[in-house]
């Protein structure tokens, strides 16, 4: 088992500003998160449960739209793949956007 994560912790404000200029704040977590499970070795492929998690704020497209949007992407599979080779293991269209978002990994056979 193991996982990893990357991220900032992103400031919403839950209240108006007070007159002496102070704000209310909750913070959201956005990032990426990996979290590895059932990691075996099979021949000459890697076999793991893998889960990825990303979030983003999106960029604010409505001037009427104060309020930030979260987006978010999750994942989770059963993937083999082949030691040495970069392989792409998540593929997801951008909502923002005509890119995508891609997870790739390669797998390093340790001696």
């Amino acid at each position: 088992m193991g996982s990893i994560r990357t991220g900032s912790r992103v400031p919403i404000p839950t209240g108006p500003t007070t007159p002496n200029g102070g704000s209310q704040f909750q913070y959201v977590d956005t990032g990426i998160n990996f979290d590895m499970r059932s990691v075996a070795e099979i021949g000459q492929e890697l076999s793991l449960n893998l889960t990825a998690d990303v979030s983003s704020v999106a960029d604010a497209k409505d001037p009427n739209l104060h309020e930030p949007v979260i987006r978010q992407n999750r994942w989770q599979a059963a993937v083999l793949v082949p030691i040495g080779k970069p392989t792409v293991v998540f593929t997801s269209d951008s909502l923002d956007s005509p890119s995508n978002l891609r997870v790739s990994m390669t797998a390093t056979s340790l001696p």
